[in-house]
């Protein structure tokens, strides 16, 4: 497959399988945004930034371990044949109310869809509703005045902001203290967030410090199931994991989604998917940030306390055309990929140093000496023509 790409964003085409072993060629086109200042409605913008840099052939860390163990994901690998939602993916930072240090508040994402129904009538539905609770650094405090070996959880110290990520968030992973060679290097490990906070082992109990590190980011519906006080018998309400960024494909309930890796599958089907992979193992976001049927030009998103202020941002009107032909004289088959991934990178300070991903893919039919052009839908030539002539 020779691609030509006809437009100044990073793509790639590249030979695959799918689950039955035929062959595809699966695209993958990106386009980095840049905002610009809201508009007399209050809605920000996105239009292409300059700087377009490159592709991700693996995945991107917030730390330098590399290790999904330890550490959360701040961007994926481009290299994914399709998805069968979009994402929608934040990292973000959670800000106080007027920017002053307050010990616990809300902050959510917001996804609506505007349309017309058959009157004319001009109606919204709501894709995305997320809120999450955010807590300053609070712990259960080892409490003998309570009796004997209690921990209870102490007030969260007011703070202005906190970086939305899983490090934060419920989960963990306990270290087994055993020395011994063939000891599981772990008391418990949480599957669906091994990096988080707040998983307690009754062997932890009986040889932790006086403190033990309580959750910083909840579901809101969940707050109130902090459990104020612990013990060996009454360890922590399990939470759901609560975030907005990228859950690991290691990570549950991402993992389970492969299918059966048995040894019948390795001996029959191997290297090939097994029967049972649920294709939703590409979508990297929680479930509730996943949109089927994939995001629409026009679609709105809120973000309330993830600035100073409420942001709203509206998909903007890109589209991509990919025309194949396997032979010269040929005509030219026409397919549109698909948005799946809108990937928000709001972590600065200045909105100025903000920038929003958006992924569209395809599977195309396979062919070797196959011609594969990426074009620009005519909405984002004309805007491109525009800047291109100021």
């Amino acid at each position: 497959m020779l691609l030509h790409n006809h437009t100044p964003f990073p793509a790639i085409a590249w030979p695959s399988l799918d689950q039955q072993g035929r062959e595809q060629t699966s695209l993958v086109v990106r386009v980095t945004c840049a905002l610009q200042a809201p508009d007399e409605q209050g809605i920000w913008s996105l239009r292409p930034a300059p700087e377009q840099g490159e592709l991700y052939g693996e995945d991107v860390f917030y730390d330098d371990q590399d290790d999904p163990q330890t550490t959360s994901v701040a961007a994926e690998s481009d290299y994914c044949s399709g998805k069968p939602h979009t994402d929608i993916l934040l990292n973000a930072v959670a800000w106080a109310p007027g920017i002053q240090p307050v010990a616990s508040w809300t902050c959510g994402l917001q996804m609506l869809r505007l349309y017309r129904d058959r009157h004319r009538h001009l109606r919204t539905v709501t894709l995305i509703d997320k809120t999450l609770q955010v807590y300053g650094p609070h712990h259960w405090q080892l409490n003998r005045a309570l009796g004997y070996r209690r921990w209870q959880l102490t007030e969260p110290e007011p703070i202005r902001r906190l970086p939305i990520r899983y490090e934060y968030a419920y989960g963990g992973c306990i270290p087994n203290p055993d020395p011994a060679p063939d000891a599981d290097p772990y008391l418990a490990c949480h599957a669906g967030n091994p990096v988080g906070c707040g998983l307690v082992h009754p062997i932890q109990l009986d040889q932790a410090p006086q403190q033990i590190p309580a959750p910083q980011i909840v579901l809101a519906e969940e707050a109130g199931q902090l459990r104020q006080t612990i013990t060996r018998r009454r360890l922590p309400v399990p939470l759901r994991v609560a975030g907005l960024g990228i859950i690991h494909r290691a990570w549950q309930p991402r993992r389970d989604k492969t299918g059966t890796m048995d040894a019948d599958w390795l001996a029959s089907k191997a290297p090939l998917l097994p029967d049972d992979f649920d294709a939703a193992h590409q979508n990297a976001a929680p479930e509730d940030q996943q949109i089927p049927g994939y995001a629409r030009p026009g679609d709105l998103i809120l973000l309330h306390q993830l600035y100073r202020k409420l942001i709203v941002l509206r998909i903007p009107e890109i589209a991509f055309i990919a025309g194949w032909r396997v032979q010269p004289t040929q005509a030219y088959q026409p397919a549109l990929p698909d948005l799946d991934t809108v990937l928000l990178d709001l972590q600065a300070e200045d909105p100025a140093d903000w920038s929003v991903s958006l992924s569209w893919r395809k599977q195309l039919p396979a062919a070797t000496e196959a011609r594969l052009d990426l074009r620009v839908g005519a909405a984002l030539r004309a805007s491109l023509t525009g800047a291109a002539d100021a």
